[in-house]
């Protein structure tokens, strides 16, 4: 046998130098006694993919720590931004699509046949219409003060995912429990696009600085309106200081008009006061309920 032959001469099996009963480590050691040139070769390239593959899963890791910093350094700044209520919204919303996902991904393949890689691109086209439009509603938004027509397709592809997984559902033939569970196939889309909109209210409020609109009638208003509660922080004294120049306002107006219509004289006018210099101007006093 000459050395090239000897360096790719096989494993020896059990039928020659060794005998079966032997362990691993002897076995390895009488082939490397007896072909030198082989062990050495495998060797070496044992070490290169040793070292290669250290090299590979150092660069990997150091990849993936910095892609996970990124991760959250952008949801930190993300979240910064929006207060609880926001991504509580946020969070139960995309629940909401993933159920909303997973009754069209059973109608893909229940009703429209669809199976492998075909049914996994095509089942979920509504519910990606239906985000690709919510995030356009939220953009014009902060640019027209408006969702416009995205917003209202925001709500007529929930409608279309939710009925479409309640059909789904309903055709099953499972009885009350197929009813249930068309139930929650229909609500769940909805439940998504009424999270969307109230989302979309406080972007509403935070970017006009107001809401919608304003209830001219209100417990608030009406207690105010009957006198048993004070639009402003008054103390009491300060309520009966106003009370009191009230009074005295309206007893100079009465006793001024009297003096006018030449009837007796407001000074000798039993219980009218004199005219109470700059309460009365023009003839009207001025006052304000108390």
């Amino acid at each position: 046998m000459t050395q090239d032959n000897q360096a790719l001469a096989p494993l020896p099996g059990p039928s020659a130098n060794n005998s079966p009963g032997l362990p691993v480590l002897d076995q390895v050691t009488a082939y490397a006694a007896a072909h030198p040139i082989a062990t050495a070769i495998l060797s070496v390239l044992a070490l290169a993919l040793l070292v290669l593959a250290w090299f590979t899963l150092r660069a990997v890791l150091r990849t993936t720590a910095h892609a996970a910093h990124a991760l959250t350094a952008a949801v930190r700044g993300w979240a910064a931004d929006r207060t609880t209520e926001d991504i509580l919204t946020m969070v139960a919303a995309s629940i909401a699509t993933g159920v909303s996902a997973q009754g069209m991904w059973r109608f893909s393949g229940d009703v429209l046949g669809l199976d492998g890689p075909l049914r996994l691109v095509l089942f979920g086209f509504i519910e990606v219409a239906v985000v690709t439009s919510a995030v356009r509603a939220r953009r014009s938004m902060r640019d027209n003060y408006s969702a416009g027509v995205d917003g209202i397709a925001v709500w007529a592809f929930a409608v279309l995912t939710a009925v479409l997984s309640a059909m789904d559902a309903t055709l099953s033939g499972k009885g009350l429990k197929g009813l249930a569970e068309a139930a929650f196939r229909l609500a769940a889309p909805l439940v998504a696009a009424w999270l969307w909109e109230r989302g979309m209210a406080i972007e509403r409020r935070r970017i006009r600085g107001r809401s919608s609109i304003h209830w001219r009638l209100t417990p608030e208003r009406i207690l105010v309106r009957l006198g048993l509660a004070e639009a402003t922080d008054r103390t009491a004294g300060e309520v009966d200081t106003q009370r009191r120049l009230t009074r005295v306002a309206l007893a100079s107006d009465r006793a001024h008009q009297l003096r006018e219509a030449g009837g007796v004289d407001a000074q000798a006018a039993p219980g009218l006061p004199g005219d109470a210099p700059g309460v009365h101007c023009g003839g009207r006093a001025r006052w304000a309920r108390p």
